[in-house]
């Protein structure tokens, strides 16, 4: 009886290591997802100003730039260790990040869409002061030198 109990005890221990693992990697996704959409925040803010403002552009971050991958690798090193996450892939925590990252960003850029056409039927010209189109022209312009940032047409 002991040993029938020792091999079933050895056997879901085996059956529960894989999933303990992929478990493990998908909460480091999580947590590296959200942090890395809260330090995108201000693109957000930005985005949401160019639909007020009814430019036609759009920021986006480019997933697959080296800044952009420099820093999802370091923060899933980060947060891994403050996890004390061992056991995990880099590769995979971060495709599956990536997928994340972009459906959310998929998913506000659709809400702006929907705001960007209640403004302009309302307010063609947009809602902002010439002042504050030309600050956020610069601010758009100075991003997208940086190597993580692109922009695409409001209708892209």
């Amino acid at each position: 009886m002991k040993i029938k109990i020792y091999w079933l005890v050895i056997a879901l221990g085996l059956i529960a290591a894989p999933n303990s693992k992929a478990n493990e990697q998908s909460e480091l996704a999580d947590t590296v997802n959200s942090y890395m959409i809260e330090s995108y925040n201000y693109v957000l803010n930005i985005n949401l100003l160019i639909e007020l403002c009814a430019l036609e552009r759009y920021l986006e971050v480019d997933t697959n730039s080296t800044s952009f991958n420099q820093k999802l690798h370091a923060n899933i090193k980060r947060f891994a260790e403050l996890g004390k996450v061992n056991d995990y892939s880099a590769n995979k925590v971060a495709a599956e990040v990536e997928i994340k990252f972009n459906a959310f960003l998929q998913g506000v850029r659709y809400g702006g869409f929907i705001a960007d056409n209640f403004v302009r039927t309302q307010y063609p010209k947009g809602m902002c002061t010439p002042e504050i189109k030309k600050d956020l022209d610069s601010k758009i312009d100075e991003l997208i030198k940086k190597d993580e940032f692109k922009i695409s047409d409001i209708d892209d």
